[in-house]
């Protein structure tokens, strides 16, 4: 189970399409008098001309301005400094005037000097051919954490896209320089208007209604009584009705497996060099799945009963929508707005109606797989699931420098593989009798390090090193090394180190920061051999236990090559959760390696009808459906992907889960069970010549 989902850009993208509230603006005010654009008493160009000055529609000035080549830019330097300090945003709207794309930066110095960037803020922006675009510049992030969300909602009610450049923050008493910058060398023309600093309303009272939708926009199917639930079922049955789905949960109809091995799940490669599942029927099948198929999550109520306008009696006909929870900051009162809406819907036992209506949906969107953290009560029937298991409560641990959300089990320890094999063994007792469970996951996201730096790089073995003589892991690596070195000398002289003996090597504990060679050489061997014993051992552990279905990986985020090459050789299929576009994933790669690969998480977090966004931000449900599209059609076109999961089913609370307050927009229902239309007509578009795109 992903403990919660992480952000992997910068760059967030929010809007108001459909939105009928104003800003949630505390204070704002204009920070560039544009009518001056072309008085450098006022501006600073450098390489940069003033072309004119328009209005827009509401009369505020737009200044034309040419950037000649990289750097040229313009913006303002302050004979004193300036108190930006009640606010923490700018905002500025863009029109690049060009038949190509082109690349700013905006950028704010806190000090005198021009040339020292001194915990500056240097957020970068894009715009593609013609386009116009609004944009706020994060200069220090507000916190979520103290209102128990993880994302705010928006601070504009018109569309803009929310540039964060690091989480420091930046002392705004004294600001000394603002500007943009060109970086790229081509010229560039940019109108630009509503230069403005922002202070966004930190008040939430109210902000979710008795449906748990938010307060401060409007949408066409939002719910506004009671009654209206009726009618949205109503005419979603006839969509359904119409609309059955192409039939293909078990696999294709059409394309032919010329050897089919009948009764196992396996992995196969068609005439055309394409890898594909197989189906226990024989049939060829590619994965297309939807995890968290369930009633959704629960929201803490208790001790913040101000966010929401109205909640149901505890005692009353919604009782069962209420639970007590875990949280982070201790047990407390939570309710399920989704419980609460489906009973409302679906009657007070709803359970078996739901139910049914959930299998119509899957059916008719082409979704083949339930993903993870699905309801144990759909897992029974036809359509292949897939589930998760962890080594969490494995006692003997590798602390590592990078965490993505904690320690490693040490896969060295003595009693590792055979703590694996009951742990297994118990969990999936009652899975390995299914015939449509198409395969296990062992943890997620683990904190293997990634090529980016070569700190990174070394997180293992760098963790390794750190840990006392009593870490198993240090003596497997002390061990390697020893048949490798004559003597510890030997290793000191290639590594640059002064052990003085390999005693000393046990139980030094120590964090490299720069790393010879040779050094890198020894790493590198041994991240692919720690990596070598966790798959090889996760492996055994769960033939073991008895899996007859694939294992399909850890759900890489984190990875070097050495660690997916390790894993290819114990898994049945890789796993990636790729929460990014279609242009930022290395598709080469993935097609490069000697297993299938399965993406077993993406996504995008959309901020619109009542959402805060998430991971992958977008900012309209079209442009959801359009990177959704393009992502699925490149995957079905590769030869390696054999299947795509969407996280997850139903849009997470707006005022925070439970366990940890994520509150991301990811549903492909929202939390008054009504399907987004856009996501599910990509959905059928793409699975209805889904094989015969793929061949």
């Amino acid at each position: 189970m992903r403990a919660s989902l992480k952000a992997i850009s910068c760059l967030a993208v929010a809007t108001a399409a459909g939105f009928a509230s104003a800003d949630t603006i505390l204070r704002q005010r204009t920070l560039a008098d544009l009518t001056k654009a072309s008085s450098t008493s006022t501006f600073t160009r450098n390489n940069c001309d003033y072309v004119s000055l328009t209005s827009d529609s509401k009369g505020s000035p737009i200044a034309t301005l040419k950037f000649r080549g990289t750097y040229a830019s313009f913006g303002q330097d302050f004979s004193s400094a300036q108190d930006w300090s009640g606010y923490n945003m700018v905002q500025v709207r863009a029109a690049n005037k060009q038949s190509y794309p082109v690349h700013f930066k905006f950028i704010v110095q806190l000090a005198s000097d021009i040339n020292n960037y001194s915990n500056a803020f240097t957020g970068s922006f894009y715009l593609d051919a013609n386009q116009s675009e609004l944009f706020v510049f994060n200069l220090n992030v507000d916190s979520s954490k103290p209102w128990g969300m993880e994302y705010l909602r928006p601070v504009l009610s018109e569309a803009y896209t929310n540039v964060i450049a690091g989480s420091a923050g930046r002392n705004l008493k004294s600001v000394h320089h603002w500007r943009v910058s060109l970086q790229d060398a081509d010229t560039a023309s940019l109108a630009i208007s509503d230069v403005k600093l922002l202070r966004q309303d930190l008040v939430f009272n109210g902000i979710a209604d008795a449906y748990g939708q938010y307060t401060d926009r409007s949408w066409s199917n939002k719910i506004q009584q009671s009654s209206d639930f009726a009618a949205r079922k109503a005419g979603e049955m006839d969509d359904l009705s119409a609309n059955p789905g192409t039939g293909e949960t078990n696999g294709s109809k059409t394309l032919v497996n010329p050897k089919p091995t009948l009764g196992v799940w396996k992995v196969v490669r068609n005439s055309s060099g394409r890898m594909y599942l197989q189906h226990p029927n024989g049939k060829l099948f590619w994965s297309l799945g939807l995890s968290g198929v369930g009633e959704g999550e629960a929201t803490p109520v208790e001790n913040r009963e101000t966010l929401f306008t109205s909640l149901p009696s505890q005692s009353g006909s919604f009782a069962g929508a209420y639970m007590q929870r875990p949280t982070p900051n201790g047990s407390v009162t939570c309710l399920s707005f989704n419980v609460k809406n489906l009973m409302s819907k679906y009657g007070t036992n709803y359970q078996a109606s739901w139910e049914a209506m959930v299998k119509q949906r899957l059916a008719s969107w082409g979704i083949n797989t339930l993903g993870i953290q699905s309801k144990d009560d759909f897992l029974g029937g036809s359509i292949p699931y897939t589930v998760i298991d962890s080594t969490n409560d494995f006692k003997t641990r590798l602390r590592t420098p990078h965490q993505l959300w904690g320690s490693m089990p040490d896969p060295y320890a003595s009693g590792f593989q055979t703590w694996m094999t009951a742990k297994f063994t118990t969990d999936l007792a009652s899975e390995i009798t299914h015939a449509n469970f198409m395969g296990v996951f062992i943890d997620n996201e683990l904190s293997w390090g990634d090529t980016s730096t070569s700190l990174l790089y070394f997180n293992v073995p760098r963790g390794v090193l750190n840990s006392p003589s009593s870490q198993p892991a240090k003596t497997a690596f002390m061990n390697e090394l020893k048949s490798r070195y004559s003597s510890i000398s030997s290793l000191n002289s290639a590594w640059k180190t002064s052990y003085s003996s390999w005693s000393d090597f046990l139980s030094r504990q120590w964090l490299p920061t720069s790393f010879s060679t040779s050094m890198q050489s020894d790493f590198k061997k041994f991240i692919g051999a720690f990596a070598d014993a966790y798959y090889s051992r996760v492996n055994a552990a769960l033939s073991t236990a008895g899996l007859k279905s694939l294992y399909l990986g850890s759900r890489f985020d984190d990875f070097t090559p050495e660690v997916v090459s390790a894993a290819s050789k114990s898994v049945d299929v890789l796993s990636f959760n790729l929460y990014r576009t279609v242009d930022n994933v290395d598709w080469n790669y993935l097609d490069s390696l000697s297993r299938p690969v399965l993406i077993s998480e993406m996504g995008y977090g959309t901020m619109a009808r009542g959402t805060f966004g998430g991971p992958a931000t977008v900012f309209s449900l079209a442009d959801r459906s359009s990177r959704l599209s393009g992502f699925l059609n490149k995957a079905i076109s590769s030869n390696n992907i054999v299947g795509v999961h969407w996280y997850g089913y139903t849009d997470e609370p707006i005022t925070g889960r439970w366990s940890d307050y994520e509150n991301a927009g990811m549903g492909i229902v929202d939390v008054a069970d009504n399907p987004y239309p856009e996501t599910v007509q990509t959905l059928r578009d793409f699975t209805k010549d889904m094989y015969s795109v793929r061949g």
